[in-house]
């Protein structure tokens, strides 16, 4: 009986390594495995190309590389009131403790700053970001829990309140 088993079990496990084997072959996740053509999907996002190669050709491989693109919601063009600030480019987000900065060349910058991405942030006069509603001069402006400016209805505790583009609370 013994030795009965012992054909039985190697069988189960030639069996097993079979059927591993096979569906390796067709269920892999790899990009190796061979194909008729390189294809390569190109993912956009907020105005960036962004290459995700599926497949690498050898660098004898002379075939043409075919490209699919996928598209995505374009960003929202920034009113000339809020072109992107000169300080922008050159700046540095920096943490300090629960707070957010935004350094240029050192010092903590203040007042309105449109970021590169078109969002709009406000800093105090120690250049910390603000969140929630804000009041400046006659006007109140409300900034989400990072610090965006919002425009449009926005939801604040369960009451809606109607922003103009510039970010104001309508009247």
């Amino acid at each position: 009986m013994a030795g009965r088993n012992s054909h039985i079990n190697r069988f189960l496990i030639f069996i097993s390594v079979f059927l591993c084997l096979i569906c390796g072959l067709f269920f892999t996740q790899s990009s190796a495995g061979p194909s008729g053509n390189n294809p390569v999907s190109i993912a956009v996002k907020d105005t960036q190309i962004i290459p995700e190669i599926t497949d690498i050709p050898d660098q004898t491989d002379h075939t043409d590389i075919s490209a699919s693109v996928t598209a995505a919601p374009t960003a929202t063009p920034v009113p000339e009131e809020q072109k992107v600030s000169p300080e922008a480019e050159n700046g540095v987000w920096t943490a300090d403790g629960s707070n957010w900065l935004f350094m240029v060349d050192g010092t903590a910058y203040t007042g309105w700053l449109t970021d590169t991405d078109g969002k709009r942030y406000y800093f105090d006069k120690k250049g910390i970001m603000q969140r929630g509603w804000l009041k400046l001069k006659s006007k109140k402006y409300y900034l989400d829990e990072d610090g965006i400016m919002q425009t449009g209805t926005v939801t604040v505790d369960g009451q809606k309140y109607k922003l103009a583009s510039d970010g104001s609370l309508k009247k």
